[in-house]
């Protein structure tokens, strides 16, 4: 038995439909829009982001550098003190001899000359 067919048929024969077909397509092309607005942002944010990146990559590897050179000149400053501090200590080790050499000598002029008075 062939089923039966519903009576109650819309009036204006397919004028909603084209309606609303332009409606789905005018929001698909809406979407496409933003998905695309969406999509360039996103890129954009990915540029700034590996641009910011390769500037912090930059200004590391600087610090590096610059701490590298801070620390070797650190190291010669020390080497230098030391140095010095030996250099100092000899010229003073030399001038306590000379001292002792010259206090001898007049120890012993002294002492000759209180010979020769007495």
């Amino acid at each position: 038995m062939p089923k039966k067919k519903n009576k109650t048929r819309k009036k204006g024969k397919g004028k909603g439909k084209k309606e609303g077909k332009q409606e789905i397509t005018a929001d698909i092309e809406s979407d496409a829009e933003k998905a695309k607005a969406n999509a360039a942002l996103w890129e954009a944010r990915l540029n700034v982001t590996e641009a910011s990146r390769a500037e912090y990559r930059e200004a590391t590897r600087r610090l590096a550098q610059v701490n590298e050179e801070l620390t070797s000149q650190r190291h010669r400053a020390e080497k230098d003190m030391a140095d010095i501090i030996a250099f100092l200590k000899l010229k003073e080790a030399e001038k306590e001899q000379k001292v002792r050499s010259r206090s001898e000598i007049a120890g012993l002029v002294i002492l000759g000359s209180m010979s020769k008075s007495g």
